[in-house]
């Protein structure tokens, strides 16, 4: 019995390394030829996750990058919108010429101010046309405002700096 067993097993492994199924061999070479080019896909969709995390990292340094100009530029701007700059002679620029009146400097620069802070929703081709329209007002009405006696200009000045103040669209002093 026990040699009827060892011919058994001895017939079971003579077929399994001699008689070979073509069929099976086939399959099994398919099958191999599958894993392959599953690797193959696999090792190119690494390669494509590597780059595009290095894509990614590039991205996020150049929008950390873009962040700090953001803030720099935003601090630049409160500098440009604070109001302790808004509140005297000392902030018209040297070509712009004065009125001859603080009181009056100072609507003229908070003008200024609220047409600069109505302009930032408006289309950048338009800026340049708008401010160029007001700076020609303001020069036309300096120029006029030379043959007014001063107590009437200071009148005026002190009625257009509190309208100005109660504007809302204006930044505030």
């Amino acid at each position: 019995m026990k040699n009827l067993r060892f011919v058994a097993a001895l017939f079971a492994l003579t077929c399994v390394v001699a008689c070979k199924d073509p069929e099976a061999e086939k399959k099994l070479k398919d099958l191999k030829e599958q894993v392959v080019e599953r690797d193959e896909d696999l090792e190119a969709a690494s390669k494509k996750l590597k780059e595009s995390e290095a894509s990614r990292k590039l991205a996020d340094d150049r929008a950390a990058t873009a962040e700090v100009k953001l803030k720099d530029a935003e601090k630049k701007l409160l500098a440009l919108q604070d109001p302790n700059r808004l509140s005297g002679p000392a902030t018209i620029p040297s070509s712009a010429p004065t009125s001859g009146s603080a009181t009056c400097d100072k609507y003229w620069t908070r003008s200024r101010a609220c047409t600069e802070a109505a302009l930032k929703n408006v289309p950048p081709s338009a800026k340049e046309s708008i401010r160029k329209t007001m700076d020609d007002a303001e020069k036309q009405t300096k120029e006029a405002w030379k043959n007014m006696d001063a107590a009437t200009m200071e009148t005026a000045c002190k009625a257009m700096n509190d309208a100005l103040a109660q504007n809302p669209n204006c930044p505030k002093q």
